[in-house]
C-alpha cells in the first residue's frame, strides 16, 4: 500500500491480504508480519485514516477476518484480540465497531522518516534476493555444463 506525501510515494504496508475502504478516507486490511506463507499464520489488522500510519487494531489466528460496514468481525473458528483503545493491550474480542476503528487510527501520525527506512530495507531486501537467484541460477549453469562436458575445464 502506498501514499503520496508532498508528492512522494511513501510505503505504509505490504504483504496485504482483504482490505476495504471506509468513507471518508479509512481503509482496514489484513496482513502477515511474518514471511510464513501458511495460511494459518497469525494475521495482523491494521487501520489507517487521513494521512497516517496504519494502526495495528487487532490480530487473528488464521487468514479470515471480516470487513463489515459497520466494523470487523472474525470469520467462524478464527480466534481474534483486539485492543480496546489507544495504546491498550490486545484482548479477545468477537467485534470492534468502525466507530473505536476510527479512533485507534486517528490516533497514529504518519512518519514519513520511518517510511523512508522502510523502503530502503526493502530494497536491501530485494537487491539480496535478486543476487542470491542470480547467483545460484550461475552456480546452476556451471554444474550443467561441467555435468554435460560443454566448455573447457581445467
Amino acid at each position: 500500500m502506498l501514499r503520496r506525501v508532498n508528492g512522494r510515494s511513501i510505503l505504509v504496508a505490504s504483504f496485504i491480504g482483504h482490505a476495504r475502504y471506509y468513507d471518508p478516507d479509512c481503509v482496514g486490511f489484513e496482513q502477515s508480519r511474518t514471511a510464513t506463507l501458511s495460511v494459518h499464520a497469525f494475521r495482523e489488522i491494521d487501520f489507517v485514516c487521513g494521512d497516517r500510519t496504519p494502526a495495528a487494531v487487532a490480530v487473528v489466528s488464521a487468514r479470515g477476518v471480516r470487513f463489515d460496514p459497520d466494523g470487523i468481525r472474525p470469520a467462524p473458528g478464527v480466534l481474534m484480540n483486539a485492543s480496546p483503545g489507544p495504546h491498550r493491550a490486545l484482548v479477545p474480542s468477537t467485534f470492534v465497531p468502525l466507530a473505536d476503528l476510527q479512533a485507534l487510527a486517528r490516533v497514529e501520525e504518519l512518519n514519513p522518516r520511518a517510511a523512508t527506512v522502510m523502503v530502503r530495507r526493502i530494497d536491501g531486501i530485494v537487491t539480496w534476493t535478486l543476487f542470491t537467484a542470480i547467483a545460484l541460477l550461475v552456480l546452476v549453469v556451471l554444474i550443467y555444463r561441467r555435468h554435460r562436458g560443454v566448455g573447457r575445464h581445467d
